[in-house]
């Protein structure tokens, strides 16, 4: 992914906590989510439309699973604790 594939800043100035830092897109399973799994319903980071098509580019074909538990993916990191 690239720099430009993601906003800086919301509609009103206050700048993201997710900006681009070499992120990388993993392909494999798409996971759909239900709202309350979510932290918080602010938006913590938003993808421009050139990001949206990146992405929307590796999901072709790709359909998405739902599971009714709240799914905890570890960091390989966290893994080896």
């Amino acid at each position: 992914m690239s720099e430009s594939h993601f906003h800086k800043y919301d509609s009103i100035g206050i700048q993201y906590k997710i900006q681009f830092k070499n992120s990388q897109l993993v392909p494999g399973r798409v996971f759909e989510k239900k709202v309350l799994w979510l932290s918080s319903t602010d938006p913590q980071g938003k993808l421009t439309k050139e990001g949206i098509d990146f992405i929307e580019s590796y999901l072709n074909g790709v359909k998405p699973e739902f599971h009714p538990f709240h799914i905890k993916i570890k960091s390989k990191k966290e893994s080896q604790q």
